[in-house]
C-alpha cells in the first residue's frame, strides 16, 4: 500500500523577479505614514553620503545590486554578486509601502517586526520604483484573496449549519449575520486597502514619468 502512495504535489506560488539597487534599512517608529519612510529613505542615503571615500564618488555605488523576489507569501533580496538572502520578509507583517516624494526611483516598504518594532527596507529601481511597488501590491492582494478564500472554507460547515438551524427558528439567522458582518476578514480587507491607498496616484505618475 504504502509503496504505490504519493504524496500530492504542492501547489506553487506566482512569483516575480525584479532587478534593483538595496539603499538598505533602518528602524522607524510608526508602521505606516509617507513622511515616516521618506525620513527613512532620506536618513540612509545621507548614510552612505557619510561613508563615500576616495574611490567611491557617488552614493549609487555603495548600493548593493539585488534581486527582489516577491511572491504572495514572501518577499526575498538577493544578493547579485554571490546569491545570499539579504532581506526575507513576510507578506502578512507589510504594513506600508510607498515611492519616495523626492525621486521616483526610490521606494521602500515597512515590516512589522514585534508589536512595538518596525523596519523600513529601501530600493532604488531603474527608471521608476513603480514596477517594483505595483508587484508588491499585487501579492498582498493575491495573500488577501487567499485569506478570503481560508475563510470562506471555514464557514461553509457553519453555514450548512445555520441553514439547518433558521428552519426552526429565524432568531439564529439574525445572529448568524450580525457574526458574518463583524468578521476578522472585513477588517484585514480595510488593513490592506489603506496600506496602497497613498501610493496609487504617487506609481501612477511614477510610471508615465518613466514613459516620458
Amino acid at each position: 500500500m504504502m509503496d504505490n502512495f504519493e504524496f500530492p504535489t504542492p501547489i506553487e506560488e506566482p512569483k516575480k523577479c525584479i532587478q534593483a539597487l538595496y539603499i538598505g534599512f533602518i528602524p522607524v517608529t510608526k508602521p505606516m505614514g509617507v513622511d515616516i519612510l521618506n525620513m527613512a529613505i532620506e536618513e540612509i542615503i545621507n548614510s552612505l553620503k557619510m561613508s563615500l571615500t576616495n574611490e567611491n564618488h557617488d552614493e549609487i555605488e555603495l548600493m548593493r545590486p539585488v534581486l527582489v523576489n516577491i511572491s504572495p507569501s514572501n518577499i526575498v533580496v538577493e544578493c547579485q554578486e554571490t546569491g545570499a538572502t539579504l532581506v526575507e520578509c513576510r507578506v502578512r507583517y507589510l504594513s506600508f509601502l510607498g515611492i519616495s516624494l523626492d525621486n521616483v526611483k526610490r521606494c521602500g516598504f515597512i515590516m512589522q517586526v514585534n508589536e512595538k518594532e518596525f523596519v523600513c527596507h529601501c530600493f532604488q529601481v531603474e527608471p521608476s520604483a513603480g514596477a517594483l511597488c505595483k508587484i508588491i501590491e499585487a501579492a498582498c492582494k493575491l495573500r488577501y484573496q487567499k485569506c478570503l478564500d481560508a475563510h470562506s472554507n471555514k464557514q461553509q460547515p457553519k453555514q450548512n449549519n445555520n441553514s439547518v438551524a433558521t428552519s426552526k427558528s429565524t432568531t439564529t439567522t439574525t445572529t448568524t449575520t450580525t457574526t458574518t458582518n463583524s468578521s476578522p476578514v472585513a477588517a484585514l480587507k480595510s488593513s490592506i486597502s489603506g496600506v496602497f491607498s497613498k501610493i496609487l496616484n504617487k506609481t501612477s505618475t511614477a510610471t508615465t514619468t518613466s514613459h516620458q
